[in-house]
């Protein structure tokens, strides 16, 4: 194997690594780009390689990369099982359960992509997270020779060349849009393989020796810079783009930087073992969330840096590289155990996935909450009045906000005195009158004010929203003018954690660190966190005249907050 192949390798791990332990690199997270183009490279330089000598088989190829990919990732899916037992709560062992399952058939990507967006907060809980980037490859792997087994050799350029664009188109069509079909799946990432692919076609090197050299280590600098400062906040898009190209680059020029000297040792080093690193380090960080409450100090992201470093060397010399050598050939035997190592994964995790049972559906406390139910949420859909997002026909409250709304819809229902509720929400869209650069939100609510405004048996409208309550001061007063009595229920107190886990960590005993007693905060410490919140909502009640229900004044007393 090349050194400078090696040194990419250890690049794209390292910026990973990094990134998801929160040191300094913004956009670590291109470094699976780099990975794609990497594996795009060799696997079609491989396959043609063997198409033109005449000696391709289908069956030694998808072998050798069983071999090269199956034991460690399976060895790592069955440690991780062990530990989650011992750490997760039953949300994130249910999660785990089908990221497990994704995990051994190769798609990872799907069951991911209907979870959690990558960049969430919740990411953080699901320890296999990073295996939608294998599952990718794996799809690569298994149309690849296909595709170009089927091609002429003449037209492999022309049809490689034509996917990549296609997919290019496709992946920039929908990364706002439909951001998780971006990220997740093949059709949209493709062409970043495709690039790579490229590389092994074509020869595009110039002439120049000083061209090659300045061309190699500038794509270096721009892999470095981009790890560090990313310039689109969409991705895969700009950046992604311009971090394959520089590793196409970087490929095709070999630039010094990355065949001799310390960096490129160090580096080359790292990529020996790259691969294992990935498997291991993301559930290394991932369990460590599970059992650090709050966000984890540097020392404990350090820790886990080099506890990942640790077992990638040990599942990289004990199991990935001695059987990846091995002269272990294709046999019903070997299938077998394979297949029977899959299935007592799944079922091992299964049974304990349902070892206990609690009397409190944890699942169901810790869930969503969308008020009425998930169509009463319009992201993404125009203004709808719903029948099931109300209580009765005609009602007289309605409650207008994003996710802050919804929270508070179960409990209004429930005390509206036969007033009857209706729901008028949408996520992320603060119920403001004023411009927005969300058009779609502006819509939403110039329709919500509408109805309101026509509806004569609406009296009440009840305003709650995780943004700046100020902005709602024009909003209230065309509110006023069309007759409507105005309620704002404050934010409710907050340090920015998910204590809904503290609870039940504490109620089922699971071992859990930083964890304040009776899983309370300080109010003091909310007010801090979010101080617009708390001006916004004290302007309103007294600019306005606005009746402000403050959720503190029930969940906080002398200054400490419960969270159940």
């Amino acid at each position: 194997m090349r050194t400078d192949i090696q040194a990419l390798r250890g690049l794209a791990v390292s910026i990973v690594v990094l990134f998801h332990a929160g040191i300094g690199l913004s956009g670590g997270y291109l470094g699976v780009d780099i990975f794609f183009v990497i594996s795009g490279y060799l696997i079609t330089g491989l396959i043609c390689v063997r198409l033109d000598r005449g000696n391709f088989s289908f069956a030694d190829f998808y072998w050798r990369r069983a071999k090269r990919l199956l034991p460690a990732a399976y060895a790592t899916f069955a440690l991780t099982t062990l530990a989650m037992v011992y750490f997760a709560t039953s949300a994130e062992l249910a999660s785990f359960l089908q990221q497990l399952i994704g995990g051994v058939t190769f798609a990872a990507n799907f069951v991911l992509a209907s979870q959690v967006n990558y960049f969430d907060t919740n990411a953080a809980l699901k320890p296999l997270l990073h295996i939608w980037s294998l599952a990718v490859e794996e799809q690569y792997y298994f149309l690849a020779p296909l595709i170009l087994w089927i091609t002429p050799r003449r037209l492999r350029i022309p049809a490689v060349a034509t996917l990549l664009v296609l997919s290019l188109a496709l992946c920039f069509a929908v990364a706002k849009t439909r951001p998780n079909f971006a990220f997740f799946m093949l059709p949209a990432r493709s062409w970043e393989i495709s690039i790579g692919a490229m590389v092994a076609l074509v020869q595009f090197a110039p002439s120049s020796l000083l061209a090659q050299r300045i061309a190699g280590n500038v794509a270096v600098l721009v892999l470095a810079a981009l790890s560090v400062w990313t310039i689109d906040a969409v991705h895969p898009r700009t950046d992604a783009l311009i971090a394959c190209i520089a590793t196409a680059v970087a490929i095709q020029m070999k630039p010094a930087i990355l065949n001799r000297g310390p960096i490129a040792a160090v580096l080359s080093r790292i990529g020996d073992i790259s691969y294992s690193l990935y498997l291991v380090h993301w559930p290394v960080f991932s369990l460590a969330h599970q059992v650090y409450f709050g966000p984890l100090p540097l020392s404990l992201r350090l820790a886990c840096i080099f506890a990942s470093l640790a077992l990638a060397a040990l599942l990289y010399f004990l199991i990935e590289r001695p059987i990846h050598r091995s002269a272990i050939e294709p046999s019903w035997p070997a299938i077998g155990a394979v297949a029977a190592s899959v299935a007592i994964t799944i079922a091992v995790s299964a049974l304990y996935l349902h070892r206990e049972r609690s009397e409190t559906d944890w699942a169901e406390v810790r869930k969503p909450n969308h008020g009425f139910g998930r169509s009463c949420d319009q992201y993404g859909q125009k203004f709808a009045i719903r029948p099931e997002c109300q209580t009765k026909e005609n009602p007289r409250i309605a409650v207008w906000g994003d996710s802050f709304g919804m929270h508070i819809i179960d409990g209004i229902a429930q005390q509206d005195h036969g007033y009857g509720v209706v729901q008028l929400t949408r996520s992320t869209c603060e119920p403001t009158l004023d411009p927005i650069p969300d058009v779609d939100c502006t819509s939403f609510n110039a329709g919500v004010f509408k109805h309101i405004s026509a509806s004569p048996s609406i009296e009440y409208v009840i305003l709650a929203t995780a943004y700046d309550p100020v902005k709602l001061e024009e909003t209230i007063r065309k509110l006023r003018s069309a007759n409507k009595k105005v309620i704002f229920v404050a934010a409710p107190p907050s340090i920015g954690v998910d204590f809904s886990l503290c609870v039940e960590r504490a109620a089922r005993g699971l071992e859990t660190f930083n964890v304040p007693p009776g899983c309370v905060f300080k109010l003091e410490d909310s007010n801090k966190r979010t101080p617009a919140l708390v001006k916004g909502a004290l302007e309103l009640a007294s600019s306005e005249g606005v009746t402000v229900i403050w959720p503190s004044d029930v969940l906080c007393e002398e200054g400490t907050c419960r969270t159940r």
